[in-house]
């Protein structure tokens, strides 16, 4: 094998680690740097194993470029491909933020218990765990008939229900998970409602996208209380 093929070779190989690696790293749901805070270790592993990878091709590259020169460009491409992978595609931050508004609003229109309340507190569901939804999400929310707050500014309880803390008022508590692409116009999301102990549930909700909007076509219940 030439010196060229296998510097091509080489090179290939280090392409294919680094985009692998980029992979693990998601787009946080809401611009406050505070949403940042949970992604640090992730985002640690990623410039930790970037550098190792980086000293291993710098070592390579070494033998074609062995004066001082091209170790700074080597050094200068590395630190360049790092910064683009930790790039984000807002497009696609952005349709999933739609996704999960299309879901939300399903909730509202097709709920029964929905009909019966004008303030809603949305979480997002993580695994066993909800956390706040981010402050974009619940603000695509808002209109003359709708009330969206954070899932922290309503108290529930067993048997009193959901109540929104500043004012007093009964609410609903509507969840809405990550969203899992099935293909580039097709995804799934996990949901629900929580009203009080005997009134809740867990869905799973198909979307297509149809003449460039989202669409749940399809509304499978996981369990209801």
């Amino acid at each position: 094998m030439g010196k060229n093929r296998l510097e091509a070779f080489s090179d290939g190989v280090i392409a294919i680690i680094i985009t692998v690696m980029v992979l693990e790293l998601k787009v946080p749901h809401d611009s406050d740097f505070r949403a940042l805070i949970p992604l640090w270790p992730v985002f640690m592993s990623y410039v930790l194993s970037f550098i190792y990878v980086e000293i291993y091709w710098n070592k390579l590259q070494y033998a074609s470029y062995p004066s001082r020169g091209g170790c700074v460009v080597i050094g200068t491409l590395g630190l360049a491909a790092l910064l683009a992978g930790c790039t984000p595609n807002p497009s696609k931050a952005d349709e999933e933020l739609q996704i999960q508004q299309t879901v939300l609003r399903y909730q509202f229109e097709h709920n029964a218990a929905a009909n019966k309340y004008a303030i809603f507190c949305i979480a997002l569901s993580k695994s066993e765990t909800a956390s706040d939804a981010p402050a974009k999400l619940i603000q695509g929310l808002n209109d003359a008939t709708h009330k969206a707050v954070k899932s922290s500014d309503c108290d529930a309880h067993m048997d009193n229900g959901v109540t929104e803390r500043s004012s007093g008022k009964p609410a609903l508590m509507l969840n809405v998970g990550k969203v899992n692409w099935v293909a580039k116009d097709e995804a799934v999301v996990e949901g629900g409602y929580y009203e009080n102990g005997l009134s809740s549930s867990g869905n799973i909700y198909h979307l297509k996208k149809i003449s460039g909007v989202w669409h749940v076509v399809q509304n499978h219940m996981n369990w209801i209380s």
